[in-house]
């Protein structure tokens, strides 16, 4: 896997967690959390790629998914343990 997916996942993963840790705090239930993270995380993929598009970066279609992705551990963590 190449270093800019991994720091994709590893920003999905780490955006998706403290999402999914807020939500809890807040008193959602963990299918709440689990679909906030998810939702936090694609959307900062998103932004990101939106950025790259405004001349900033390289738009690249699979920097959205990896990132995204990364909610994946996450979620699974999130509802085993939950």
């Amino acid at each position: 896997m190449a270093p800019d997916k991994k720091q994709h996942l590893i920003a999905g993963s780490a955006i998706a967690a403290l999402s999914a840790l807020g939500a809890s705090w807040a008193g959602l239930d963990g299918t709440a959390a689990v679909v906030l993270a998810f939702g936090s995380a694609a959307l900062a993929g998103a932004a990101k790629e939106g950025i790259d598009a405004l001349g900033y970066g390289r738009v690249e279609w699979m920097d959205f998914v990896f990132t995204a992705m990364g909610a994946l551990p996450v979620a699974a963590l999130w509802l085993a343990l939950g």
